[in-house]
């Protein structure tokens, strides 16, 4: 398995909180976490791909490169099938990089309206999680979590989109869950555990 020959690690983030996730995730392998704020010369790459793994692949190769350490990356994103895989790829991104989450929640909400799509449409979060080994080692996992898209925002914690987020089999948004059950059914949690299991698939680079 190829986590358990893994030793100083890097993971494409600056966020301490994804940082400490996937630190507590893999807390069973000898792997000794890095992270963007450790290289404070660290280029962010353009994330020119049209897909979520291959923006995922993008950022994965950037940290082998600019490190050279073996590097994990996530890439992850909202998708409405029926507003044709909207926001997708895009998701942290429209309306402009200038909106928090709220406005940017209210901003889909409001396309969601005028595009005459009702609420408690279905929609899904995904997560592809991708760790870089070399330029021709490497591997991902996707993770999913299915839900509806409400209108009114419900719950406090989480971000992003998690308070328009609607669980049916939880009967709360994921706003409204707490950490430990959001974890437990996230896309990127789910991500994880796919690849903790070695069902993890080789990309073409």
């Amino acid at each position: 398995m190829i986590l358990e020959n893994l030793d100083k690690t890097f993971l494409a983030s600056g966020n301490q909180g994804k940082l400490n996730e996937f630190s507590s995730a893999f807390n069973s392998f000898k792997i000794k976490w890095t992270y963007i704020k450790d290289f404070p010369e660290f280029i962010h790459p353009e994330e020119t791909g049209k897909t979520f793994l291959e923006n995922a692949v993008i950022k994965a190769k950037s940290g082998l490169e600019q490190t050279g350490l073996p590097t994990f990356s996530d890439d992850s994103g909202l998708v409405i099938p029926a507003m044709n895989n909207y926001p997708g790829i895009y998701s942290a991104r429209i309306g402009g990089e200038d909106l928090d989450d709220k406005s940017r929640a209210a901003f889909l909400v409001d396309k969601m309206k005028k595009g005459s799509i009702p609420s408690h449409t279905s929609a899904y979060f995904i997560c592809v999680l991708v760790l870089a080994l070399s330029n021709k080692d490497i591997y991902y996992t996707e993770g999913k979590v299915h839900g509806e898209i409400i209108f009114t925002p419900q719950g406090k914690n989480g971000f992003g989109y998690d308070p328009i987020f609607w669980l049916s089999e939880k009967k709360k948004t994921m706003a409204e869950l707490s950490c430990e059950e959001k974890n437990k059914i996230s896309h990127r949690g789910t991500a994880i555990e796919i690849f903790l299991n070695g069902n993890y698939k080789k990309a073409t680079s």
